[in-house]
């Protein structure tokens, strides 16, 4: 009997982990359906903005101009005097 119950237990321990795993894979892949998205934007009429584009663009949603940073190349919005991604200041020449 004792027997039986370590196999029950070592079966519990061996594939509760993987269920635990599979199911919460699941529940990220629903929760990314773009299905469940458009459907939550026509109940609740939602706009969904998605923060870069395929593309890229020359300016950012609140009409702000985006400027090149001198040091690493990507795109920051002009107000702001440090790159978002380098902090490379703007007028600063690029450091290799």
């Amino acid at each position: 009997m004792e027997l039986l119950w370590a196999l029950a237990i070592l079966l519990v321990l061996a594939f509760a982990p993987t269920a635990c795993f599979l199911l919460l894979l699941r529940g990220l892949e629903y929760l990314r359906d773009d299905a469940l998205i458009q459907e939550l934007q026509a109940t609740h009429d939602l706009e969904v903005t998605h923060p870069l584009d395929a593309g890229g663009r020359s300016d950012s949603s609140d009409g702000a101009t985006l400027v090149t940073c001198p040091a690493c190349g990507s795109r920051t919005p002009a107000a702001f005097e440090v790159c978002v991604v380098c902090d490379a200041r703007r007028g600063s020449p690029p450091s290799r």
